[in-house]
């Protein structure tokens, strides 16, 4: 495995969690969600094999509102990773944890959470209706 779980769930903490500096933090935070969002199989696979790291991920959405929008922005651009490429395991986890959805509603006037909930919408749309397009 190219990204061991400690290793996966310390980015995940560097991007949503602020440290001491927030300063520091927010570097952190941005090279954390750069490599988690890189065109890596291993590292999707990392997150996503790791149901609590999912879990500790979504975990985010627990915050109280307002969210803080560069977190939400590193949030949304990492779940948006994860939906582009495994999208039926983001879906699964989703639909066996739906209380995530309605966290992602009641923070939805968060622009970057509006465009999580749009995009998984789309794909649920997709998944489930995909086949139309091509017999068009």
């Amino acid at each position: 495995m190219l990204l061991p779980t400690d290793d996966a769930s310390g980015l995940i903490h560097a991007v949503l969690y602020a440290g001491a500096d927030e300063k520091q933090h927010f570097k952190y935070a941005f090279t954390s969600c750069e490599v988690l969002c890189c065109e890596v199989d291993q590292i999707y696979s990392a997150l996503l094999d790791e149901e609590e790291l999912v879990a500790k991920l979504f975990s985010f959405l627990d915050a109280p509102r307002p969210l803080n929008l560069t977190k939400a922005g590193y949030f949304a651009r990492v779940v948006l990773c994860l939906l582009i490429k495994r999208a039926s395991e983001v879906l699964s986890f989703l639909e066996a944890h739906p209380a995530i959805i309605e966290r992602l509603v009641e923070h939805i006037d968060t622009t970057s959470i509006a465009e999580v909930v749009s995009s998984v919408r789309f794909v649920v749309f997709f998944h489930a209706f995909g086949w139309l397009a091509f017999a068009w």
